[in-house]
């Protein structure tokens, strides 16, 4: 007869087996592909600085031809463009080539969908979205989408109507989208090649200049009959390799990410759908933002426009919060003031349940239209229950401070002079956590200055700075980072900071105080934007991911960091090793986490382009993983505070102790997926968990397998 530990060993294997077997089922049903999305290997030139041109695609020197004469015909493989001082017929097109020699039959394809984001614009600044038209005669305007088939050229999808000298439609971004539903015989592939162009005609009767300016021109192929060409998985993730060893590659065209290069701001993951797949929502700094839902394969949609979030403002933070407790996350984004002179109100995106938002800023009270914010959060600062809202403020003409709006249960009211939170200074962003650990969420403000630390009193009001008594001296600061990075049980703090300062690694001393520790840790930066802790290599500590900005004395984009930990107090930065280290265009501004394709390992997304220094690509770096395991928490609670915001988890594996706070998750202007991950090393199992809910109740668990994601309701 089997003693109770045999069975449980016993039983562990079976589960351990179960799992493994599982997994490799999962594996090949992922490989079996329905679906490939192809950059072009040529097609895009070099346009100028202010053309927006894709990060990956081959270069190539653009021609103008002056149109004088009665025809223009330019044939131009990025940008064509053309002016024209007399009437003049167009006649214009730009060639896209895409290898497809990677697909071993072809016949398969039920779909080809091209995909081009740009427009088409009058005058010679060639940029979107300036209210240029491109001047042709009324309802003469038209762009084709074509496709190579042997030596003809066959129209697909709509044609484009590109308005007239009164209307500058065309002149605003947009994404077009053509579909070739039949399989791709041996006329369209010639070598392998698969060659679209755009094509653009009309005609002017006065002078002309008009610009097609191309962000982005993908195609994705559909298939019938999934075979195990071509998978679908963005990066094929090798076989682990041992202990801690970590790698990422960039997996953002075959993850279906088409944002292109663009002047952005932040980022922000989130399951918005509950589909159990977290989506990801990139804002755009005076372009629209893009809303991409994922599609459960590693690959992500754009649903911007169905969602009804194609909202184009000054937009700055942003951050997701289930506000109205049913459930399903919202989205908060506040908004510039026209270089602090204008009003542009926020806007808050209620979630309909059905993959829509309303924008309802107006209707609950959160427009703050003046005020120049630049920080988003959401916290229940006063135990109630339910998510307030702060907004973080820059100092502009006039006296419009950061505003902390009370939840009231249907709309809210802005209390930041009672609550003693309305700063009046050059805010950059802002955080949250219990730094103290007395159950209170405190506010730490980073603005240009000194850092501004709100202790919550736990009655409503918080301190109006208790930064120089907590030990948080630096200045001319910019962003903050929370975690337990030595695992003693309370939250360290990074501060980020920027030209020339060097960055900052706080060490919390456990009695409200804090000890600057960066020298020893071997931390040196100084053109940073922006950090996020996570477990990278799921080794069991903390580790750091630096975003650094341009570097104004060379002009080059100073390359990330990846400090990894090692587990004494100090770091050392791997990024480049790790394939993280950036691209040399655009400005780095911020950058967050999520385990988008569920393999227990976070993955990192990292925006580079902000206004006033120069667009950049955004990068979805997909982590390749190594035989560590892992534990993802997804936490729910019955309050109206539904994902438990203020949560904290302590366990207990393999001899070692972690800490984590569940907060909203924001980072300067990056805000991670609201799980709670850690990495366990070599331990199957969790010895202990420990959480205790934000109204301070506890709840323990013992003996928990590693490698799952874990649902965790308030009991």
């Amino acid at each position: 007869m089997f003693k109770n530990g045999s069975l449980f060993v016993i039983a562990s294997l079976v589960f351990l087996l179960a799992a493994f077997f599982l997994k490799i089922a999962l594996n090949s049903f992922v490989s079996a592909a329905s679906q490939q999305t192809f950059a072009p290997v040529a097609g895009f030139g070099d346009v100028g600085g202010i053309t927006k041109i894709t990060d990956g695609f081959s270069v190539a020197k653009t021609s103008t031809q002056d149109c004088s004469a009665s025809t223009c015909k330019s044939v131009n493989s990025w940008n064509l463009g053309f002016s024209s001082n007399s009437a003049v017929n167009v006649n214009t097109v730009a060639t896209f080539s895409y290898d497809l020699s990677t697909i071993s039959d072809p016949g398969s394809a039920s779909n080809l969908t091209f995909r081009f984001g740009g427009c088409w614009q009058g005058g010679n600044d060639r940029s979107c979205n300036n209210g240029s038209n491109p001047g042709f005669d009324n309802n003469s305007g038209s762009a084709y989408f074509e496709i190579k088939n042997g030596n003809n050229w066959e129209q697909f999808g709509q044609a484009v109507n590109l308005g007239n000298n009164s209307n500058s439609g065309a002149d605003f971004y947009n994404v077009y989208q053509a579909v070739k539903p039949s399989n791709l015989s041996a006329g369209y592939l010639q070598n392998g090649i698969l060659k679209i162009r755009i094509r653009t005609t009309g005609r002017t009767s006065q002078s002309l200049d008009v610009f097609q300016v191309t962000d982005f021109a993908t195609v994705t192929v559909d298939f019938a009959n999934p075979t195990p060409s071509p998978t679908i998985v963005p990066n094929p993730t090798p076989t682990p390799g041992p202990g801690s060893l970590l790698s990422f590659s960039d997996a953002t065209i075959q993850a279906g990410i088409l944002f292109g290069n663009k002047i952005t701001w932040g980022v922000n993951w989130a399951d918005f759908d509950n589909d159990g797949n977290v989506d990801l929502f990139v804002s755009g700094h005076f372009n629209l933002p893009v809303l991409y839902h994922s599609n459960g394969n590693g690959t992500f949609g754009d649903v911007t426009n169905s969602a009804g979030m194609n909202i184009q403002t000054d937009r700055h933070g942003c951050v997701w919060g289930d506000y109205n407790a049913d459930r399903f996350l919202d989205l908060i984004c506040v908004a510039g003031a026209q270089n602090g002179t204008g009003s542009k109100p926020n806007q808050l995106f209620r979630n309909n349940q059905n993959g829509t938002f309303s924008e309802v800023a107006a209707e609950l009270g959160v427009v703050d239209g003046p005020s120049s914010a630049r920080g988003a959060n959401w916290l229940d600062f006063d135990a109630d229950g339910d998510l307030d809202f702060f907004s973080a403020n820059k100092l502009r003409t006039g006296f419009y401070p950061s505003q902390l709006f009370e939840n009231t249960g249907g709309t809210f009211i802005e209390i930041g002079a009672i609550a003693g939170v309305a700063d009046n200074v050059h805010t950059r962003s802002s955080s949250w956590a219990d730094y103290d650990g007395d159950g209170d969420p405190d506010l730490l403000i980073t603005p240009g200055s000194k850092l501004i630390l709100h202790k919550n009193n736990g009655n409503g009001t918080f301190t109006l700075d208790s930064a120089l008594q907590a030990g948080l001296t630096s200045d001319k600061n910019y962003g903050s980072a929370w975690g337990d990075f030595d695992n003693d049980g309370d939250l360290d703090l990074f501060v980020s900071r920027l030209s020339g300062n060097k960055s900052i690694l706080y060490w919390n001393n456990g009695n409200g105080t804090f000890t600057d520790v960066t020298t020893n840790s071997s931390i040196n930066t100084n053109q940073a934007t922006v950090g996020q802790w996570g477990d990278f290599d799921n080794d069991g500590d903390l580790d750091l991911f630096v975003v650094n900005g341009l570097n104004s004395t060379t002009s080059v984009n100073t390359p990330d960091m990846l400090y990894i930990n090692n587990s004494d107090g100090t770091f050392a930065d791997k990024a480049v090793e790790a394939g993280v280290s950036g691209p040399p265009n655009g400005n780095g501004i911020s950058a967050a986490w999520a385990d988008y394709d569920k393999d227990g390992f976070l993955d990192l997304f990292v925006t580079n382009g902000e206004e006033g220094i120069g667009a950049g690509p955004v990068k979805l770096y997909h982590n390749s993983r190594n035989d560590n395991n892992w534990l993802e928490m997804k936490l729910a609670s019955d309050s109206k505070n539904t994902k438990a915001l203020g949560a904290k988890v302590s366990i207990v594996s393999g001899g070692k102790s972690q800490f984590r706070q569940l907060t909203d998750n924001v980072s300067q202007y990056g805000q991670n997926d609201q799980i709670v991950h850690f990495g366990v090393g070599q331990a199957d199992l969790i010895d202990s968990i420990t959480i205790t809910w934000p109204n301070g109740q506890l709840q323990q668990m013992t003996n928990v397998f590693a490698n799952q994601i874990l649902t965790v309701t308030k009991p």
